[in-house]
């Protein structure tokens, strides 16, 4: 548990750093989902009842 713990808050800390040099560098959030989504793919999709929102 104690390692579990510790990874954590190096994973939060590691976090917070990149974090903090993105918004110094001046560049934006962009969600992860934003990176796969293929253009036009959501104006246009094959089945209605399988669309993700």
């Amino acid at each position: 548990m104690v390692l579990m713990a510790e990874t954590r808050e190096r994973i939060v800390a590691t976090h917070a750093n990149l974090k903090r040099a993105s918004d110094d560098m001046g560049l934006t959030e962009v969600s992860y989902g934003d990176l796969l989504k293929v253009r036009g793919a959501i104006s246009e999709p094959a089945s209605q009842h399988l669309r993700a929102v």
